[in-house]
């Protein structure tokens, strides 16, 4: 039995959900894939695949072994690739996460890509702080950007951006004073992303030590959502000021930095420790380091 082979096979029809989509990926005939699933199951002496009413997919015991398998790929393929000299010119897929307040950064590190390293594909996506951690801690991506709002330094992270936090409504319904004090914002009527939020954890510890009430009256898992809530009128916001900027801007809304005390979001760039980081990873981090020092977000700098 090929090993290597055959886990290929089991990860490529757990990935795709069907053992046809499973081998136009890998390239061989569904009959080749069978073959290889099945010496790996009697190899094992259990079942790894079973059929459901959609496809196929992973029984527990295939669960389990799936993410180890994935890994042992990876590791190999980036064995594979040092070995055949591609530090110098780079290839493979690179999964990449983000944060929606920075996610310019991933449109520009594609353009370089395709001007500089065009044998590197970009695949990415999109959700709050949390989740994105979760994927880097389980391998699901390659390279995570986050956000955090302490500057306290994190393991196998880079600082990428910091950027003050302003609280934004509708032009005619927020003061155009530079500045406004947290204390101001209790009862005004928050428009925030759903828990579990890292933003909405600080705002509430810096309530209680002010002594202040915040009502979060609308939560949303889509920034498009809560900045259309914002638009209706009598909602408002807190996002950093590159995001208010980009997203919002000066015509229908305004906004006031938060100060006593001055709230700072810090977004942070980190890569899995749950597999090997290749080469094209390594091609993708340096490139997102490199845009975020050059002035890549207005309203935000480097830290």
């Amino acid at each position: 039995m090929d090993l290597l082979s055959s886990l290929k096979a089991l990860c490529a029809v757990a990935e795709h959900g069907s053992l046809t989509r499973g081998s136009v990926a890998l390239g061989v005939t569904q009959s080749i894939l069978s073959r290889q699933i099945a010496a790996l199951e009697a190899h094992v002496g259990a079942k790894l695949l079973h059929r459901t009413g959609r496809g196929v997919a992973p029984t527990e015991l295939g669960l389990r072994i799936l993410p180890q398998a994935a890994q042992l790929l990876r590791g190999i393929d980036a064995l594979v690739a040092e070995m055949r000299g591609e530090r110098a010119d780079p290839a493979g897929l690179v999964e990449l996460a983000t944060v929606p307040s920075v996610r310019p950064l991933a449109v520009q590190v594609f353009k370089a890509l395709q001007a500089k390293h065009p044998r590197i594909k970009l695949r990415t996506r999109e959700a709050y702080s949390g989740q994105v951690e979760d994927w880097l801690a389980n391998g699901k991506v390659d390279i995570g950007m986050f956000n955090r709002y302490s500057p306290a330094p994190l393991k196998n992270a880079d600082a990428l951006l910091r950027a003050p936090l302003v609280v934004l409504g509708l032009r005619n319904s927020v003061k155009t004073a530079p500045t406004t004090a947290f204390r101001k914002l209790h009862g005004m009527p928050l428009a925030i992303a759903n828990k579990p939020n890292a933003l909405l954890t600080l705002l509430e510890g810096a309530a209680k030590r002010c002594k202040i009430t915040l009502d979060f009256a609308f939560e949303s898992t889509s920034d498009t959502i809560i900045r259309s809530a914002v638009g209706s009128g009598g909602l408002f916001t807190i996002v950093p000021l590159h995001v208010a900027l980009r997203d919002y801007g000066e015509e229908r809304f305004a906004w006031s930095q938060i100060v006593e005390p001055t709230l700072v979001q810090y977004t942070w760039l980190a890569t899995t420790s749950a597999h090997p980081v290749d080469a094209a990873a390594r091609v993708v981090q340096r490139l997102l380091v490199e845009l975020a020092s050059g002035a890549a977000q207005e309203g935000a700098q480097a830290p």
